[in-house]
């Protein structure tokens, strides 16, 4: 499968097209339905800290200020394609989507990983934070 097309796919999926398996390590891995060579991974070790102490405004201003950064990694194979990270806020209530550096916009890949990952709160967090979706697709560098 091709880079774009990888890409594309996470695009076009929705949460309910990925198969999503919580380990007692910490291990989270969601594979995609339609070819399980294709999954994202996390784990709630040390590996996958980004930030211990993440901060931006849009992360920090909720009841708990805290925030950490996670990795999220995405693999076709066994190829780490690309690696995104999600912010965890309020106490762990929502993992939220990294945007750009220096503005509030969310490419479209990384909000779908948030929404692949979500527990529940990426719909109430996420407009709350001032985040918005870009609406034109760029691809990852």
């Amino acid at each position: 499968m091709e880079l774009s097309a990888i890409f594309k796919t996470v695009i076009k999926s929705d949460a309910e097209d990925w198969h999503r398996v919580s380990m007692q390590t910490g291990r989270e891995v969601a594979c995609w339905r339609g070819d399980v060579n294709l999954r994202i991974e996390t784990s709630i070790d040390d590996t996958h800290v980004q930030n211990d102490n993440f901060f931006a405004e849009w992360a920090n201003k909720n009841p708990d200020q805290g925030a950490k950064g996670w990795f999220y990694d995405l693999y076709y194979n066994s190829t780490l394609v690309h690696r995104f990270v999600l912010v965890s806020v309020d106490g762990a209530r929502a993992s939220l989507p990294l945007p750009r550096s220096g503005t509030m916009d969310v490419p479209q890949l990384t909000y779908r990983v948030a929404e692949i990952f979500d527990a529940g709160g990426l719909g109430e967090y996420f407009p709350r934070s001032g985040l918005v979706v870009e609406k034109n697709y760029v691809e990852p560098d």
